[in-house]
């Protein structure tokens, strides 16, 4: 037996509690929210990353309901430049006056909120290609070991690949004599390898000589807060020591191949012992013997006299 469903009396035509005009603004509504939705995942996806479809499409309705202006926001989601077109930026690093190829140049994208977007090395060529990087004015970082670092505004096209070119001008060594010898590579660093990762340009490397260079002070600490992305804030005396271009990464302390846990490495290393340190701002930057997989994604490698 087939059951009748029950009938407004005021719509009689319709079933209890939707009337004709109900009727109409839920198919309306169903058909603008799912036009929202749509606009949105294809447009922003900054809005819904890390929520579930159901809490991102009534978060969109509901921010376009609740004010007069809600016609004016969907007007302005659908007419946005799309965020999603993450762009391709090709980038040459020459040699400034020469023209030659820079290879293994670093290129850091040095603007962009998630640390490990927008590195790349440069080949034998010269060249690297960065992927994933929204449109938009952005700063381009080109470090390398010879040349003198360089910070240029890039503006990334929305809608093709942006060839970029930027000339570094090598920096002169002076000889204090015309023997030359090795003398300057610490024994114990070419033990550790240090001289050997440093080639490879993935990070920022000091040894014995550019350590001089550092201001000094009583605690390993005071010497780091000098060193390229490291950030060294209170409560002294026990700082914390952070990694990256805002200083958003806590990162592994290792002292002579030993990691350090639950305790401070001012505590343990003497700023005078210390002959080399390595420091890698991002997880694929990190020497594999060096990778624990345990929540950090950066690295801070100090080598000293002691062993």
């Amino acid at each position: 037996m087939t059951t009748e469903p029950k009938r407004s009396p005021e719509h009689p035509n319709h079933p209890r509690g939707e009337s004709t005009e109900e009727g109409r603004f839920g198919a309306l509504y169903r058909q603008w929210r799912d036009v929202v939705w749509a606009a949105a995942r294809e447009r922003l996806p900054t809005i819904w990353r890390g929520s579930s479809q159901a809490t991102r499409s009534a978060r969109m309705c509901t921010a376009a309901r609740a004010t007069p202006f809600g016609y004016m926001v969907l007007s302005l989601v659908l007419t946005a430049p799309s965020a999603s077109a993450q762009q391709v930026v090709i980038v040459e690093v020459r040699e400034a006056g020469t023209g030659r190829a820079v290879p293994d140049a670093r290129l850091d994208v040095v603007d962009v909120p998630e640390i490990g977007i927008g590195f790349a090395l440069t080949d034998a060529s010269g060249r690297a290609t960065l992927r994933g990087i929204d449109a938009g004015e952005w700063t381009l970082e080109v470090t390398t070991r010879g040349y003198v670092s360089r910070e240029v505004r890039i503006e990334v096209l929305p809608d093709a690949p942006t060839f970029v070119r930027v000339e570094l001008t090598a920096t002169p060594i002076a000889l204090d004599s015309i023997a030359v010898s090795v003398e300057g590579l610490d024994p114990l660093l070419v033990h550790h390898g240090f001289y050997e990762r440093s080639k490879s340009n993935r990070g920022y490397y000091y040894d014995p000589r550019r350590l001089t260079r550092i201001a000094g002070g009583t605690r390993i600490s005071s010497q780091l807060r000098y060193m390229r992305r490291v950030r060294v804030m209170p409560p002294y005396p026990n700082p914390s020591i952070w990694v990256g271009r805002i200083g958003r990464c806590r990162p592994d302390i290792w002292v002579d191949g030993m990691r350090l846990r639950g305790i401070h490495v001012d505590s343990v290393v003497n700023p005078d012992d210390v002959i080399g340190v390595e420091i890698y701002d991002q997880a694929d930057l990190v020497p594999i013997p060096f990778r624990t997989g345990e929540g950090p994604n950066c690295a801070i490698l100090i080598w000293t006299r002691r062993n």
